[in-house]
């Protein structure tokens, strides 16, 4: 038996006899590391065996580090962490065997002197994620160091350096991927002069290649595949350090750009905790190259602020987004198209702290500003705009208004998209809701089936292209249980919004949209007979709004109007009328008398009510607000 770094042996040795050594598997190296060292420390074993991926050669080094250093494999850890490239370049466990980096740095040798531009491949691989690179990264519209060039030129010559390298088990090539085993890439890291000229290489490659266009979900592939490498070169220009003293290069331009770019990307696909030091670094790079007061710095202090708001930080996303505002305008002017969306979603802030008529005269400006511009009606931005002023109608009482815009806007998507586009998806699952809204307050059984069915469709059509637990499906479910409770059909509407509740929590956490569908859930639940589960997710709920919003909001008095029925189902009649009385107080001081809102909080007060004049008047009272809808 003998052993060799070649993986190519054509005829020469039977496939029979062939074994090649790959990674150990997790389980297999923890207990490699435990028994080489005489150490019982499970966790410390499996770190160590995942910092090092599982090779042999490096697992058997680690396990000779710490017998003959007599350190426990926790404090090898830390030195990983500390210090992998001394590790890996200085440790020997005997004098016969070299140390682990140098037997890498010899094969990269003997593949460089065959063909030299190899050598400037794993330089660049180096800078990148360990696993799926893409075979075809280089492209020659971008300026390339090197034997690059050459290489992003010429086809075949590129092939004879992924098989040069692939020969001595540098690299692992499959269709269209390649894999290099991330200590390899830190030898090569190691061995490499001019760092900055290699990560710069890569970070041009992957800003030319990383989509513009992050909210169109079908550019959502090649996102997710070039991520880890995004994120890899911002590791890597971390480590490199910040370079303050000096002033912003290439590479740091590019980078700010192509963070912002992923950290957008993240946001649409719900990775809100993942966006957080994208963004940040991407803010921070981009004041260096452009300035503070420039747009590329303002656009991404308003993504910033965008996450914010989905993590429910509306405090810090409002003076984020108004900061970002107020520095576009001044580059742009008042009435400049770039102002877009800044407005819009100032506009859903201001929805969100119920403040709709500042909300209301953003939504507008916003509209006037495309149409100064010529922007035609079938437009996307145009008919974002219509969503808003179909929310800000709706959330101020004008159901029948807000109704009639979005199915306005549903036509114009449907007429400049048709019916399969994503757009026009996303427009009728909005549709269905206000449908199912105002299907509840009409008892309109033919409107809330309609409801339900159009947002079951939307819901489908959309996971295809989205995923089953992407945000906008899960409203689309919300939407569709919303007609299903209102139809009676409590059992079908639990089922969803379980599901729902779930994927909401998974994602945001502690949030407003959590609430809004564990809320909702919770009504099914107590239809079901569930009603202690429902009181403690009502209270829990109620909490979380009063904490955010204040204890005056609208969004505490759809809480406690769904909570008055549940407390009267309980048993407690008196918390229930003071539950609902405080909804209808909340819902008439911010939006007066006539809020369809009251409807189902007045029909239980008259159901609570001991008084059959008094009960008459809270019907009576009901039924003329349903009549002006």
């Amino acid at each position: 038996m003998f052993t060799s770094a070649r993986s190519d042996w054509g005829g020469l040795i039977d496939p029979g006899g062939r074994v090649e050594v790959r990674p150990m598997a997790p389980a297999t190296a923890e207990r490699f590391l435990r028994e080489g060292t005489g150490d019982d420390d499970p966790e410390a074993a499996r770190e160590i065996a995942r910092v090092l991926g599982g090779l042999p050669l490096a697992l058997a080094h680690a396990a000779a580090y710490c017998r003959q250093a007599a350190v426990p494999l926790r404090t090898y850890r830390r030195l990983l962490d500390d210090s992998l490239g001394r590790v890996l370049s200085r440790f020997r466990p005997d004098d016969r065997v070299q140390p682990v980096s140098m037997t890498w740095n010899l094969l990269l040798a003997r593949a460089g002197e065959q063909l030299p531009a190899a050598l400037d491949l794993m330089r660049l691989w180096a800078m990148l994620a360990p696993v799926g690179i893409p075979r075809d990264l280089l492209d020659p519209a971008v300026p390339l160091p090197g034997g690059l060039a050459h290489l992003a030129d010429d086809l075949v010559e590129h092939d004879l350096a992924v098989q040069r390298l692939a020969r001595y088990s540098l690299v692992t090539a499959e269709a269209g991927r390649l894999h290099v085993h991330r200590l390899v890439q830190t030898a090569v890291r190691l061995d490499t002069e001019s760092a900055e000229e290699w990560l710069e290489a890569a970070v041009a490659l992957l800003d030319r290649r990383f989509p513009r266009d992050v909210a169109d979900s079908g550019r959502w592939g090649t996102c997710a595949e070039l991520l880890p490498h995004v994120l890899a070169v911002q590791a890597r220009h971390r480590e490199q350090g910040d370079g303050e003293d000096r002033p912003p290069s290439r590479t740091e331009r590019a980078l700010g750009d192509l963070l912002h770019r992923a950290g957008s990307y993240l946001i649409e696909r719900a990775g809100y905790a993942e966006a957080r030091e994208p963004l940040e670094t991407a803010l921070a790079l981009r004041e260096r190259a452009y300035g503070r007061g420039s747009p590329q710095w303002a656009e991404t202090k308003l993504r910033q602020g965008v996450l914010l708001y989905r993590l429910a930080d509306l405090a810090a996303a409002r003076t984020a987004m108004d900061t970002a505002l107020r520095v576009r305008e001044e580059t742009a002017g008042p009435d400049d198209p770039a102002l877009f969306p800044f407005l819009v979603w100032r506009c859903r802030l201001l929805i969100e702290f119920s403040e709709l008529g500042e909300a209301r005269r953003a939504a507008e400006r916003a509209r006037r500003i495309l149409e100064s511009a010529g922007v035609p009606r079938a437009d996307l931005r145009r008919v974002e705009v219509d969503d808003l002023r179909c929310t800000v109608l709706w959330r101020g009482g004008r159901v029948r208004s807000a109704l009639e815009l979005r199915r306005r806007s549903v036509a114009v998507l449907r007429e400049a998209h048709g019916d399969g586009d994503d757009r026009t998806l996303l427009g009728l699952g909005r549709l269905a809701f206000v449908e199912a809204e105002m299907g509840s307050l009409l008892d309109d059984p033919v409107m809330l089936r309609r409801a339900r069915d159009r947002a079951a469709g939307a819901a489908a059509n959309l996971a295809r292209g989205y995923g089953d637990e992407h945000f906008e499906v899960m409203e689309q479910h919300r939407a569709e249980a919303t007609a299903l409770c209102a139809l009676g059909d409590h059992a079908a509407a639990e089922r969803l919004l379980r599901r729902v509740a779930r994927a909401f929590r998974e994602s945001l956490g502690e949030h407003p949209t959590t609430v809004a569908a564990e809320t909702l859930h919770a009504t099914a639940l107590a239809r079901l007979g569930e009603t202690g589960t429902a009181d403690a997710i009502l209270r829990r709920g109620r909490e979380l709004y009063e904490r955010l919003y204040g204890p005056g909001h609208p969004y505490v008095a759809e809480v406690l109007a769904r909570h008055g029925p549940v407390l009267a189902a309980m048993g407690d009649a008196d918390a229930a009328a003071g539950a609902l009385v405080r909804a209808r107080r909340i819902y008439e001081e911010r939006y007066g008398p006539e809020h369809p809102g009251l409807i189902p909080l007045l029909t239980g007060l008259a159901e609570l009510s001991g008084r059959p004049d008094e009960a008459a008047e809270f019907r009576e009272r009901a039924d003329r607000i349903r009549r002006r809808l």
